[in-house]
This record gives structure tokens, C-alpha cells and sequence, in this order.
């Protein structure tokens, strides 16, 4: 894809990444996601919002609901408006709160 289109690296890697989350591939998808986040950050901080987002996806269809929520709580400060992530926040902080639960019982 990279040569056809003379896209940058990064974009190319991130495109790649998103197919995997397309596929429903989340454990190579989070492996891409962590890799290229450091990486994007040249881009603004709504290309590091998104990659969190993915890989709050990513960790919350992996069972990992401790990582995802940190995920979707960095989204949440940077954008208390945005919708999803906090979405995302409350169903991870249930679930642990479930865990929790069940591991006291």
C-alpha cells in the first residue's frame, strides 16, 4: 500500500493497525496500536485519541478491562465531551467493579 500510494510510514503502519481492529484481530491490533502510538504523536492530538480509543477496543475484547479503562479515562480527560470513551469508561469500571465483586466472595 505504502508504494502505491507514497504514503508516510506511520500512515501506512496506522492504516494496517485498523485493519486488524477491522478484522477483529486484537491482540496483533494492540501489538500495532502500542507500537505506533509513541510514533504518531507528530500528528496532533486527535491521531493519539483515536489510536487510545482502538486500543481501549482492543483490550476491552481482550478481557483487560484494567487496561482498557485507562485508556478510555486518558480519552475522557483530553475530552470530556467525547461520547464512546466515556461509554467505555463506565462498562470497564462495571466490569471491575463485578470482578471485584466475585473475587471477595
Amino acid at each position: 500500500m505504502q508504494k502505491d500510494r507514497r504514503l508516510l510510514p506511520d500512515i501506512s503502519d496506522y492504516f494496517e493497525a485498523l485493519f486488524l481492529v477491522a478484522e477483529s484481530k486484537w491482540y496483533p491490533a494492540a501489538e500495532a496500536l502500542n507500537k505506533l502510538r509513541p510514533r504518531m504523536s507528530a500528528f496532533g492530538k486527535d491521531m493519539a485519541m483515536q489510536i487510545d480509543f482502538y486500543l481501549a477496543l482492543c483490550y476491552e475484547r481482550l478481557g483487560r478491562p484494567e487496561l482498557a479503562k485507562q485508556y478510555y479515562d486518558l480519552i475522557v480527560e483530553q475530552s470530556p465531551d467525547n461520547e464512546p470513551a466515556k461509554a467505555g469508561s463506565l462498562r470497564m469500571a462495571a466490569q471491575l467493579g463485578s470482578d471485584n465483586n466475585k473475587k471477595s466472595s
